[in-house]
């Protein structure tokens, strides 16, 4: 049995239990809409002989389980402690919180440890910062970049002639309201923006802008990696980012072999911070050099999947069933 944590919306986690199904592998999903309540655990003999958990009115058997994916989403766990106003009662629905905490890390902490798997759950919350700083210990090539809280330092970083750029540090910023969405951009600190700003604000990373010939986007799978060329440069809206997609002219995208020397680098980088999986992106620039933006750990791979025709959710779904890529 495969056992897959997503959400209800994702589409990649349906594709991929289609091929599941074409393999004749038995799986069971798990919502954040699910409720999950545990029935049991049992530790005999110096190991554990049974794992329950009920899902919605379905009991499966962690034991039981052959492998796992994590995609998305958490455990919504029914018996989730109510803050109450009283402080005796507030103190304990925090030590039951912490209860319910060290269950719910757990779950995942033996899936980890006793099954396949692609992803998980306790290395799925990015880390930009981190990410870069293992990427050039790995041997490979990331832009110069600064975070800081000082005008000064920003028009010292960058001079008149040079480009310069600004991002969210972590994870960009993405929010809906009255059926509108709205999100952060990459975008380039010019000249006069860098007069413009107060002598200091919150933290911020401002990086040197790297030119390109092409971005990368690279899915990596236990050591495998599939890379996909993404031709942004000539157009002024994905010039920057290929995420300001264009809808009306999109960008070619195309399958793209990487030199041996930069996948052995990325296996190296991926092992070093403990990922098995995740969504890589790169520059190729004009002077065929590969510089390394970031990876995440679950990052989108239909994009990659389809326009070159890798066939990923098979590969993923025959991973799960057999153990092989």
């Amino acid at each position: 049995m495969v056992l897959i944590f997503s959400d209800n919306d994702d589409g990649s986690t349906n594709e991929v239990i289609e091929w599941l199904n074409a393999f004749g592998t038995q799986w069971v999903r798990i919502n954040e809409s699910d409720l999950v309540a545990l029935e049991k655990l049992i530790f005999k003999n110096n190991r554990i002989t049974c794992f329950e958990l009920k899902i919605n009115d379905v009991v499966i058997d962690l034991t039981q389980c052959y492998s796992y994916w994590y995609r998305r989403g958490y455990l919504n766990w029914s018996c989730r402690p109510k803050d109450i106003s009283s402080i005796v009662e507030h103190q304990i629905a925090q030590h039951l919180a912490a209860e319910l905490k060290n269950l719910d890390d757990f779950v995942h902490q033996y899936l980890e440890a006793t099954k396949i798997g692609i992803n998980a759950y306790l290395k799925s919350v990015n880390n930009k910062t981190y990410y870069q700083f293992a990427a050039a210990q790995a041997g490979l090539d990331v832009p110069d970049s600064i975070i800081t809280t000082r005008k000064k330092d920003v028009k010292a970083f960058g001079t008149s002639s040079a480009k310069v750029i600004t991002k969210s540090i972590n994870e960009g910023l993405v929010f809906f309201n009255n059926g509108y969405g709205a999100y952060s951009e990459t975008a380039e600190i010019k000249a006069e923006d860098r007069c413009g700003l107060a002598d200091t604000f919150f933290p911020s990373l401002v990086q040197k802008y790297v030119e390109k010939f092409a971005e990368l986007r690279i899915f990596f799978i236990h050591d495998q990696v599939y890379a996909m060329a993404i031709f942004s440069q000539q157009n002024e809206q994905t010039k920057l980012d290929y995420r300001n997609y264009d809808r009306i002219n999109p960008n070619r995208n195309v399958p793209f072999a990487l030199p041996s020397d930069i996948k052995d680098k990325l296996i190296r980088f991926m092992n070093a911070i403990q990922l098995n999986c995740g969504s890589i992106d790169m520059i190729l620039t004009p002077d065929n050099e590969y510089v390394f933006l970031e990876v995440n750990p679950i990052g989108q791979f239909g994009m990659v999947s389809g326009p070159c025709n890798y066939g990923l959710e098979k590969l993923i779904a025959h991973y799960l069933s057999y153990g092989t890529i």
